[in-house]
C-alpha cells in the first residue's frame, strides 16, 4: 500500500464526522445538497429545507423546530414525490417533497452519511453501521448487505448491479434483486468518495494516493494512477477525461484511455469534493475557502475567495453554482459564473 499522508486539518474533519458513533463529542459537516428545477433541497445541522432557486427564499423546513437529529447527507428525490434524507441520529427519513411533511423513517445502527439512491422500486441506502440496505419505496427492508468497514459512497447502480465502495477497501459488485455478492476487488485503500461509470468502467479514488479503473463485468483492476495525494472524492468525466483533485492540492485531468496526465493545476488548499462540470467550466472547492473556475485546458478563469473552509462539490442550479458552507450562520451560497455573490441562505432562527 502506497504512504498515506494526509493534512492535519482532514483528519479533524474526519474525527468531527465520525464523532458521535460513539455517543461522544460535537457533530459537523457541510450541506448536503440537491436540486430539482426551481428548488433546492439542503440538509444541514439541525434541519433540512426545501429553498427558491431564484432568490434563495425559503420554501419549508423539517422539523419545523430544531430538535436532536443533526443532517448533513445529500437529499434523493424519488418518482413518487418522496424526498429521501438521513441524519446523524441513525434514521433516514422519508418526507413529502412539496410540503416537508414526513411520510416514514427508517433506524439504522449508524449515521447516514452516503446519499441514498433510487432505482425502479427500490431504495439502496449505504449507512456508516458498515451495512447497505435495500428498502422498498414504503420504508421496508429488503436485504441487506453487511461490509467490514464504514459506508460514506454513494452506491452506484448500473444494469440491476449495485457498486458498493467501502473503507475496507474492496469495490462490491451486487445483485441489486437478492443482495448477494458478485464480485469484490481490493482497491489498496479507503474509497470515501463516489464511483462513476464511463463506459462499463468504474472509476474510484482511494485515500492511497490512486485513481483505479475497474472493469464493471469481472471486477479485474485495468489500471491505476498514482495521485501525489489521498485522493479523498471519486472522479468526474468529460470528453474522456477524468477530472478530480488531491489532500495536497492539485488538481488533475486524467486520459481515460491511457490514465495519463493531462495536466495538472496546483490549488491553494486540499480538494476534497468532486468538481462541477459544466459546457465551459470546471469548478472545485478547497479547504482553504476558494472556488476554483478552471477552462478544460487547466487555465483559471477565476479564484473566488471566501472566509470559510469548503469541503463539498459545487452543484449547477441555471446559470447559478450552489455553494455550501461551514459557517454555522450560514447555509448556502449561490454565485453567477464569474463567481459574484447571487443570494445567500442564512440559518433560519
Amino acid at each position: 500500500m502506497r504512504k498515506l499522508s494526509i493534512p492535519i486539518a482532514i483528519i479533524l474533519v474526519m474525527a468531527f464526522i465520525l464523532s458521535g458513533c460513539t455517543g461522544t463529542g460535537i457533530a459537523t459537516s457541510w450541506p448536503g445538497i440537491l436540486v430539482n428545477a426551481d428548488t433546492i433541497y439542503t440538509s444541514y445541522g439541525q434541519g433540512v429545507y426545501a429553498v427558491s432557486a431564484a432568490n434563495g427564499s425559503l420554501v419549508w423546513r423539517y422539523p419545523e423546530k430544531a430538535g436532536k437529529a443533526s443532517f448533513y447527507a445529500t437529499p434523493t428525490l424519488t418518482s413518487d414525490g418522496q424526498l429521501l434524507v438521513g441524519d446523524f441520529n441513525n434514521e433516514l427519513h422519508s418526507l413529502d417533497a412539496k410540503s416537508g411533511t414526513l411520510r416514514w423513517t427508517f433506524k439504522a445502527n449508524g449515521r447516514w452519511i452516503a446519499q441514498p439512491v433510487v432505482e425502479g422500486s427500490t431504495i439502496y441506502a449505504a449507512n456508516a453501521d458498515r451495512t447497505l440496505y435495500a428498502l422498498d419505496l414504503n420504508g421496508g427492508l429488503v436485504w441487506k448487505f453487511k461490509t467490514k468497514n464504514l459506508l460514506w459512497s454513494t452506491p452506484l447502480v448500473m444494469d440491476g448491479v449495485v457498486y458498493l465502495a467501502s473503507m475496507d477497501h474492496y469495490l462490491y459488485a451486487i445483485d441489486g434483486r437478492s443482495g448477494k455478492e458478485i464480485w469484490k476487488t481490493d482497491s489498496g485503500g479507503a474509497i470515501i468518495g463516489n464511483p462513476v461509470n464511463a463506459n462499463g468502467t468504474i472509476y474510484i479514488g482511494t485515500l492511497a494516493n490512486e485513481i483505479l479503473a475497474i472493469n464493471a463485468s469481472n471486477g479485474s483492476i485495468q489500471g491505476r494512477f498514482a495521485a501525489g495525494n489521498a485522493v479523498w472524492s471519486g472522479p468526474a468525466v468529460k470528453d474522456g477525461n477524468l477530472y478530480f483533485g488531491d489532500l495536497n492540492g492539485t488538481f488533475y485531468a486524467v486520459s481515460e484511455q491511457d490514465l495519463k496526465a493531462v495536466w495538472q493545476y496546483k490549488a491553494d488548499g486540499a480538494v476534497l469534493g468532486s468538481p462541477l462540470l459544466t459546457d465551459t467550466q470546471i469548478v472545485f472547492t478547497t479547504e482553504t475557502g476558494s472556488v476554483v473556475a478552471l477552462d478544460y485546458t487547466g487555465k483559471l478563469i477565476y479564484n473566488k475567495k471566501l472566509t470559510e473552509k469548503l469541503y463539498g462539490t459545487p452543484v449547477a442550479s441555471g446559470e447559478n453554482l450552489i455553494i455550501g458552507t461551514t459557517v454555522k450562520e450560514n447555509i448556502l451560497l449561490a454565485l453567477d459564473s464569474s463567481g459574484n455573490q447571487v443570494w445567500l441562505l442564512a440559518q433560519p432562527k
